[in-house]
């Protein structure tokens, strides 16, 4: 059954999915026993039931985009066990926080976040569809802070500050990052701006 309004972040759509499916499971288990009793009338109606979760396009652009890159990256239509799979790539990465952080992202952050962890991303059709099978190479960083902490660091770090003084001055600007310390600036300022190697490093080599 395609759905007008749906989940509006990856933990509900986790949850909307697991339901759907339960829900699926379920009516196919007491059409088998109506069918069993003789009961092919009743049996049929369970059968006919809504099964699965289904995208409306139309309306749920960023989910479209989603079941794109669960059948081109996963070889998985869009199920719990896809969406689980990519939650557990997001937690596991470690670059948008832990599983609640996880659950909470809204599904555009998270789709994003997965293309830029795979280093790809959907491109989009001239009808504003999605063609799961091309993909575009992108670059890291995978989280949505990233950019912002390796920008923020640099001219403080090229001052001499420790990133313990740069954290500081980082979580007073930027309070929406709430999973920001020292490691994961000291990251992204290295990944952005890495370290050039100076002319008596290029002669042991």
């Amino acid at each position: 059954m395609a759905v007008d309004s749906g989940p509006v972040t990856l933990g509900e759509l986790l949850w909307t999915l697991r339901s759907y499916e339960s829900a699926a499971k379920q009516n196919a288990a007491q059409a088998d026993r109506l069918e069993a009793q003789g009961d092919t009338a009743s049996a049929m109606w369970f059968r006919m039931q809504p099964g699965n979760f289904q995208v409306n396009h139309d309306r749920q652009p960023d989910l479209g985009r989603l079941e794109a890159i669960c059948r081109a990256r996963l070889g998985l239509e869009l199920s719990s066990a896809a969406v689980s799979r990519i939650h557990g790539e997001l937690v596991l990465s470690g670059e948008c926080g832990d599983a609640a952080t996880v659950n909470s992202l809204p599904i555009p952050a998270a789709v994003e976040a997965y293309e830029a962890l795979c280093g790809t991303a959907t491109k989009r059709g001239s009808g504003g569809g999605e063609k799961a099978a091309t993909t575009v190479k992108r670059g890291r960083p995978a989280h949505q802070f990233t950019k912002q902490r390796a920008d923020f660091a640099k001219p403080l770090r090229d001052k001499g500050m420790t990133w313990g003084e740069i954290l500081d001055g980082y979580k007073r600007k930027h309070r929406g990052d709430r999973e920001a310390n020292a490691d994961n600036l000291r990251l992204a300022h290295d990944r952005k701006y890495p370290i050039e190697p100076t002319k008596t490093d290029k002669k042991k080599r």
